[in-house]
């Protein structure tokens, strides 16, 4: 797993950090570049092939971690930008291996090994 220290404010949200598995990031790193088009094209093959909205796969996300309470509230938080909490920002900033361990088993509530991938 990689924990990725983002930074950035969009609107009313923040992202400070957010974790990915590593063979993915190593992936996403080799891309010559990321910007809106590509978010788009992502929207409508996602929309076409498997009839979720991109945008829905934030509040499918929050869900995952949320299921059987895998993720507390500050926890889940945290990976969706909402890190107001102090408990939250210690996640981030004290407890990163924790919170990835966390975010696995989350995964695995839904037979999703993200541990080989």
């Amino acid at each position: 797993m990689t924990i990725i220290a983002i930074g950035w404010s969009r609107g009313n949200k923040k992202a400070l950090a957010t974790i990915i598995p590593t063979h993915y990031w190593e992936k996403f790193r080799l891309l010559q570049k990321f910007d809106y088009t590509d978010i788009s094209a992502t929207h409508k093959i996602m929309k076409r092939d498997v009839g979720i909205a991109y945008i829905a796969m934030r509040k499918i996300h929050y869900n995952v971690m949320r299921f059987k309470e895998t993720l507390s509230v500050d926890e889940a938080e945290v990976l969706v930008g909402r890190f107001n909490s102090v408990s939250g920002k210690h996640y981030v900033l004290h407890d990163p291996e924790k919170l990835a361990e966390k975010y696995k088993t989350a995964w695995n509530n839904f037979g999703i090994n993200i541990n080989h991938n």
